[in-house]
């Protein structure tokens, strides 16, 4: 029996497996020298496969929802240091 995955499935599984890898460097490998390089990286890759997934699907609002949220898991660490930028500026102490 020959299994057969679908150009969608397959544009599924690297969007997951990308969010995860992002996510999964930003949490246990802080330590490793190119740590920022790495997680640029796969967060444009990332970033290339949701859209290139949510064109292949025609834009639906469901698919765009869970592109979004894939993007939010991991890029969570993109999100952080936004964040903490503009409070930081906000509050009066940026660099």
């Amino acid at each position: 029996m020959v299994f057969q995955i679908k150009k969608k499935n397959l544009l599924w599984l690297f969007f997951g497996t990308a969010s995860i890898a992002t996510f999964l460097i930003y949490r246990y490998l802080w330590f490793v020298e190119f740590y920022w390089l790495y997680l640029c990286i796969i967060g444009v890759l990332n970033l290339f496969i949701g859209i290139i997934i949510v064109r292949y699907s025609g834009f639906k609002i469901i698919t765009i929802l869970f592109v979004i949220f894939g993007l939010i898991i991991g890029q969570w660490w993109f999100l952080e240091l936004f964040f903490a930028r503009v409070l930081w500026r906000l509050g009066g102490f940026a660099p």
